[in-house]
């Protein structure tokens, strides 16, 4: 039996409970609904708790979590991952949380909410700590993760073998890598090969391979319906390398979003430039994800108010890295706090002109959506010419023939998007 506790109709939020047999049954991602929080809350007013959020209906039930054999979490955004309090509600619980990148969760991501109303949507206890498992420690035989490209590293779908036969969750997916743009070089396979395994890693032959006759296909379909289509990744990069050679550039995108930094980086390595983080959270996320050989090879280096002693990327000062990037020896990467360097650079009274790559993964109505008119207001008086590029975190329309064909699913459930019959009517129609 499969049930869709949240995610139905709408983009977020997602939370699915599939019955391993008769009696026990494990969820698929518990996420927090941004649709139903951007009703009750904003700058002034900030959640109490999450059980008010539950009240609220913008989190599923504890009692759904709470009474489950296991919970799996496909990435790290709040639309999937939600919150992780209900392992405080009661010591001894025997609820294990499958989590990606949980060293990373634990030691800096729920550190750096522990300071906003985020605190709400983390455990506390030392004993709820212990309740969390990486995904990749995996040793249940009925379920099997396989690691997937979205704009959040790293992100899983998962096989199931479950009282229904066998169930693939998508979790969100796009069908290729942006690493594969930049086959030509090959640090960019070495980078490819340290995030998948493999330079021949292929997300969906590896679902189509390992679930050998899919019985349903829980499947997202965030692009349907859009008016405003994505840029693919090749077109992506290609207009990347146009602005960063030619104009001095700085670079804002998700935190989370490892693909495109990684993918920015080379492309400015390839160019010649170095390239700068302006944001502890994106140092600390990348020396997680990638070996320091490689950073510094990259030419990366780490700019802010004072050096981070616990990673191993060279600490230039910051007003030597608004030089390099002035001077065009270099970029600027950051995460969202692009309003800081504008004020720097109006600080400095530098005549340049310089362009600001805005790179939107997501669609504007999710997660982390940049205050694109307070930004522009503040680009305009420091002179700095904003470029706003999405590229999608997720398949695009026409790519699902190509992933149907591919898993050939007897059944298939649309999750994640406000217009499921798009993609049930092209299901029926192969």
């Amino acid at each position: 039996m499969i049930k869709v506790i949240a995610g139905s109709r709408t983009i977020g939020g997602n939370c699915v409970v599939v019955y391993v047999n008769k009696d026990e049954y494990i969820v698929l991602d518990h996420g927090l609904k941004f649709n139903i929080f951007r009703r009750f809350y904003g700058v002034h007013t900030q959640p109490l708790d999450a059980q008010e959020l539950r009240s609220l209906g913008a989190l599923p039930p504890a009692d759904v979590v709470l009474n489950a054999k296991a919970v799996f979490i496909s990435h790290l955004h709040l639309d999937h991952l939600g919150s992780l309090d209900y392992l405080d509600l009661k010591e001894g619980n025997n609820v294990n949380v499958y989590i990606p990148f949980k060293d990373y969760y634990k030691e800096v991501l729920s550190e750096y909410w522990r300071y906003s109303w985020k605190s709400v949507l983390i455990p506390h206890t030392s004993y709820s700590k212990n309740m969390l498992i990486d995904v990749e420690r995996n040793a249940l035989e009925y379920i099997k993760p396989v690691k997937t490209y979205h704009s959040a590293y790293p992100s899983y779908s998962y096989i199931v073998e479950s009282y229904e036969g066998t169930i693939v969750y998508t979790g969100d997916l796009r069908t290729n890598s942006l690493l594969r743009n930049l086959h030509d070089e090959p640090l960019a396979e070495e980078i490819y090969s340290t995030l998948y395994g493999n330079i021949d890693y292929d997300a969906l032959e590896v679902i189509a391979h390992n679930a050998n006759s899919i019985d349903v296909l829980i499947i997202e379909g965030t692009n349907f319906g859009r008016i405003l289509t994505p840029l693919e990744p090749k077109e992506f990069m290609s207009l990347v390398n146009k602005i960063i050679t030619k104009m001095p550039s700085i670079v804002s995108l998700h935190v989370l979003d490892l693909e495109s930094l990684l993918a920015i980086a080379l492309n400015a390595y390839k160019n010649g430039f170095s390239t700068i983080l302006y944001s502890p959270r994106l140092a600390r996320f990348i020396a997680y994800a990638v070996d320091s050989r490689i950073l510094h090879e990259l030419n990366m280096h780490y700019t802010g108010k004072k050096p981070l002693p616990t990673i191993d990327i060279d600490f230039l000062p910051l007003n030597e890295a608004l030089k390099e990037m002035i001077d065009h020896k270099g970029i600027i990467i950051t995460d969202y706090e692009t309003i800081d360097i504008a004020r720097l650079m109006l600080r400095y009274n530098i005549p340049k002109p310089v362009a600001a790559i805005i790179v939107s993964s997501e669609p504007a109505t999710e997660e982390y959506s940049i205050e694109m008119k307070k930004q522009l207001e503040w680009f305009r008086l420091a002179r700095i010419q904003p470029y706003r590029l999405r590229v999608s975190g997720h398949y695009y329309p026409h790519e699902l023939a190509k992933i149907l064909k591919m898993l050939k699913p007897k059944r298939i459930i649309p999750i994640h998007t406000r217009y499921p019959e798009f993609i049930t009517t092209l299901f029926h129609s192969l």
